[in-house]
């Protein structure tokens, strides 16, 4: 009886020991649920959050995207204003340069006329001789070396073909005609060669023509720029004389560019300047007009 006694405490025991074993393992198992289910809401929660930055970004970045849009729109439609006023400036300077061209042009032709007729009124007379016959005579105009000499010997040539004078002549008249340090030139010159024509245009041109002094031309011409007072139609006329002084030889399409690119070099104005440079002209017209354009747009 003892020995069944003992036998049911051990089994009891062991009934107790299974079912704290069974509790434990309820509680082990509630616990890993809780844990799990706690875990499962925090990334919940997490993804939750994510989703909402990532919504904020996203909104935030087609607000920045509609912001940089009105931007560009913006940008865009004061340009296009300036591209128009620009155009109408344009119009108006074109206008204004080409009644001012006109006006000039007749102020020119009128004042040519004007002192054609009064040299031909001046000069004009009929002599008789055995060297010159009766004829209307034309008297060249004197040179002192302080003109130009190309300019004056072709005044001097069309006079002499107008009076129709040979070699001989036309070298009788010239040194007669000098005046000033050019009265020097004939002294150079060895006396039986005095009434050749070639040999006395030969030493003027030594003394005063423009491609022995093309050179000297070229040096002024490098270290030209624009006055502070000078305008750009008056800075662009001086540049296209001293080019043409300074390469009386050159072809007309290195002429051109070198007026382009001289005008350019002299501009007084930096940001003028630089916005020549940035262009492409064909000739010195175009960047004088480009110019104008700049500036009336610049001071609008």
């Amino acid at each position: 009886m003892v020995n069944t006694r003992s036998t049911d405490c051990d089994g009891m025991a062991e009934l107790n020991q299974i079912l704290e074993m069974l509790k434990r393992q309820r509680e082990d198992d509630e616990k890993r649920r809780q844990e799990d289910e706690k875990k499962r809401l925090a990334e919940k929660e997490e993804d939750e959050k994510r989703r909402r930055e990532e919504w904020k970004a996203l909104q935030k970045t087609r607000l920045e995207e509609k912001e940089e849009d009105k931007k560009r729109k913006d940008v865009q439609e004061k340009v296009q204003e300036a591209q128009e006023e620009i155009g109408t400036v344009r119009v108006e300077i074109e206008k204004k340069i080409e009644k001012k061209a006109q006006d000039l042009e007749q102020r020119i032709m009128k004042k040519t006329t004007e002192e054609f007729l009064e040299m031909k009124t001046k000069y004009r007379f009929r002599i008789t001789s055995s060297i010159y016959p009766a004829t209307d005579f034309i008297s060249p105009p004197t040179f002192d070396g302080e003109v130009s000499w190309t300019m004056y010997k072709r005044q001097f040539e069309a006079a002499a073909t107008t009076n129709g004078w040979d070699e001989h002549q036309k070298a009788t008249e010239l040194v007669l005609a000098l005046r000033g340090k050019a009265l020097q030139t004939p002294q150079n010159i060895p006396e039986e060669k005095q009434n050749d024509y070639s040999t006395v245009v030969g030493a003027l041109e030594l003394r005063f023509g423009s491609k022995y002094l093309s050179q000297v031309y070229q040096n002024q011409l490098k270290s030209r720029s624009q006055g502070p007072t000078e305008t750009l139609q008056e800075f662009s006329t001086d540049i296209e004389r001293m080019v043409r002084l300074a390469y009386p030889e050159a072809p007309e399409e290195f002429i051109k560019q070198l007026n382009v690119q001289s005008f350019i070099d002299g501009v007084k104005d930096p940001e003028l300047q630089q916005a020549l440079r940035l262009g492409r002209f064909k000739s010195l017209s175009e960047a004088v007009l480009y110019g104008l354009e700049f500036k009336a747009a610049k001071n609008v």
